[in-house]
């Protein structure tokens, strides 16, 4: 296996770099999540605009803190898409509605694209292959390789990820952060 990356083409490694030091019990299964939503982006969430909306506000009112995330989170090596974590936009007084609205847009426009999510597992296995992740290659690729065949479906967090991290947050156009104050 050639283990470089080609230097021309957008890389994932920075981005999985930066979220492996800033959450450091990500499992596999985070970092396909991640890798999932720079490629595919949103659009596995919203199926029905109301129930998505009413999900939403739900999950808003029951933050009650957050811990140390800020705002917004590169997760996108075209830079296209961030994540906007709930907890500090809430707490920082940023507007629901809007923010609902750039999410719901963004669901609608963003172009999912299965070349960069190939390309995307193609880096994370010469990390993997370079022995900078804290995972063996046998079981990325056994992983990976399992989504592929189903088409690369949308995943949960881990379990581990989901109790010490609390993820709450929306996918939404980098193009659209502007509206949310």
């Amino acid at each position: 296996m050639n283990n470089t990356i080609n230097k021309k083409q957008k890389s994932i490694v920075p981005i999985l770099t930066d979220h492996l030091k800033k959450y450091p019990l990500m499992k596999i299964q985070d970092i396909y999540k991640l890798i999932y939503q720079a490629a595919m982006g949103p659009e596995h969430l919203i199926a029905d605009k109301a129930d998505a909306y009413n999900r939403f506000f739900n999950e808003l009112d029951k933050i009650n803190e957050f811990y140390f995330q800020s705002v917004y989170e590169n997760i996108d090596p075209e830079d296209k898409v961030v994540r906007i974590n709930l907890g500090p936009f809430k707490f920082n007084n940023g507007n629901p509605e809007a923010l609902f609205e750039a999410f719901y847009q963004t669901s609608r426009t963003f172009s999912p694209k299965i070349e960069n999510m190939q390309l995307y597992c193609k880096q994370v296995y010469c990390l993997a292959a370079d022995k900078k992740l804290p995972f063996n290659l046998k079981e990325i690729q056994s992983l990976f390789r399992e989504k592929a065949s189903q088409n690369f479906p949308a995943v949960h967090h881990s379990d581990v990820y989901r109790k010490s991290y609390h993820p709450a947050y929306r996918l939404i156009d980098k193009n659209r952060f502007h509206v949310l104050y």
